[in-house]
């Protein structure tokens, strides 16, 4: 008996060998995988920093194409409101924070604080591929829906700052008179109340007076289109009225909707 349990476990033991090398070539295919990844992320990379200094020499070799001006539209810059939706509402807000010397107002419908998206990574090394995934995941988590947490708006005012002061935005005292209205709809399944509640937070904690800042919380945040293209634009012709109530005059409004052809 004993000699036959000893050939048994002669048997297996080649068995129990096989296995480990089995493991052993799974380890070293998902390492290969990993480095092939990281690879091909490195190779985009280098192919995007190409693509953008083959496109800064072509621009160089034309300047005059580059510098060509558009026609005068009459409008007075420096007093100009900037209004959108969805994302939309993100770039008015972009808008509004990054050239406040110039902007008077926003409407953000939907929409949350300003840099809400930009993640740690994407600070270090902003076109990164891995920051990028990053930025968007954060963005759809964090700047829709509040599944990573909601937007801090002290921490974004704090990143604003460091912006001002840097020089890479306007300085921030130009958003001391500004006219800001946001708007949340009590159905809005894609960008979250608190998010929007994070832009007005936002707001007050880079020096909009809060009598200034008009947060609508109600409805369904849907535009309706009764009335085809005229129904809208009296919509938001609307929405940009609110932000000349305060300062009594007319001024254009930047219109970052999404109908074509509609404008304030």
């Amino acid at each position: 008996m004993r000699q036959n349990d000893l050939k048994k476990v002669s048997r297996v033991a080649p068995s129990g060998e096989a296995d480990v090398t089995d493991l052993s070539s799974d380890i070293r295919r998902a390492e290969h995988d990993d480095s092939f990844i990281m690879k091909r992320l490195a190779l985009e990379a280098a192919t995007l920093v190409l693509a953008a200094a083959l496109l800064a020499v072509a621009i160089s070799a034309h300047p005059s194409r580059a510098s060509e001006q558009l026609p005068a539209l009459g409008a007075d810059v420096a007093a100009t409101s900037v209004s959108g939706l969805s994302s939309g509402a993100y770039m008015a807000g972009q808008i509004e924070v990054a050239h406040s010397s110039q902007i008077v107002g926003a409407g953000i419908v939907a929409g949350g604080p300003f840099a809400c998206a930009e993640t740690e990574a994407s600070k270090l090394v902003p076109f990164w591929p891995m920051a990028v995934a990053q930025n968007a995941q954060q963005a759809l988590y964090k700047c829709m829906k509040t599944t990573l947490g909601v937007p801090d708006p002290k921490a974004l005012a704090e990143r604003a700052k460091e912006l001002a002061d840097e020089g890479k935005i306007d300085p921030l005292s130009g958003l001391a008179k500004d006219n800001i209205y946001l708007f949340s709809g009590n159905e809005d399944q894609t960008v979250a109340r608190a998010v929007v509640e994070a832009a007005r937070d936002f707001f007050k904690d880079v020096g909009v007076p809060e009598t200034n800042i008009t947060l609508v919380e109600q409805g369904r945040a849907r535009l309706h289109h009764r009335g085809g293209r005229s129904g809208l634009r009296r919509q938001r012709q609307a929405l940009c009225q609110r932000l000349r109530l305060r300062s009594g005059q007319g001024h254009p409004c930047l219109d970052l909707w999404s109908a074509p052809g509609v404008r304030c």
